[in-house]
């Protein structure tokens, strides 16, 4: 009985999985390719493509709501609650606050002085009011990750016990606009954090013990 339930958990994850991908590609390319096919129209309607364009968010919101969708069809409201409630989870050893809420930030500022940068970004004319709406606007609209990301992201989100908290806040200020411009260096410093992180944490990167892989918390589906 219990490896017929186990073999049908599998089968319905594998499913999960597939049109969880299924729904990201479609909403993603359904916005970008259209945009690529039909450029000139595309514009002409709904205006030109950019990072404040509500396609761009909806296309990078895409898996998003990919999971949503797929929560709700399987697990109901109560299985979105036990995903939602991932937001609430902040406890964590203290060094990975650090990490987050410290390093992040020197990463950019280090790799912004070597090319003779500033500390901060510039204050526009303006004042620092648009600076403060553009750090909401990346705040919803998160960032689309890559495996550098996935690496040093992974053991704090297991760390944290699985914390959608923890996540976001990574991403943020990783996109925060007050650090400054340090490209190309911010990419190969964070590229050897990786790889410092991976050393570090060499006997649990490799092993499924300790992983967090419930994606729904399993009090919220009974």
């Amino acid at each position: 009985m219990h490896v017929a339930l186990e073999t049908s958990e599998r089968r319905r994850g594998a499913a999960g999985f597939v049109a969880f991908l299924s729904i990201t590609f479609a909403i993603t390319w359904g916005v970008i390719g259209s945009y690529i096919i039909w450029p000139e129209a595309m514009a002409t309607r709904f205006g030109e493509i950019s990072g404040s364009h509500p396609f761009y968010f909806l296309a990078t919101w895409a898996p998003a709501i990919s999971a949503v969708v797929l929560v709700l069809a399987l697990f109901g409201i109560s299985g979105l609650r036990g995903l939602l409630s991932r937001l609430l989870m902040w406890r964590c050893p203290p060094g990975y606050w650090a990490f987050i809420l410290v390093v992040i930030p020197l990463v950019f500022i280090a790799g912004s002085l070597i090319k003779g940068g500033p500390l901060l970004t510039p204050l526009p004319p303006e004042g620092v009011g648009p600076m403060v709406a553009a750090m909401v606007m990346m705040l919803f609209l998160g960032l689309i990750g890559n495996i550098t990301l996935a690496i040093l992201v992974t053991p704090i989100f297991n760390a944290a016990r699985g914390s959608l908290l923890l996540s976001m806040l990574f991403h943020w200020q990783l996109i925060n606009p007050f650090w400054p411009d340090a490209q190309p260096w911010d990419s190969w410093i964070l590229v050897g954090v990786a790889a410092a992180v991976v050393w570090w944490n060499r006997k649990t990167m490799f092993s499924r013990e300790g992983a967090v892989t419930e994606i729904i918390l399993r009090e919220a589906r009974s």
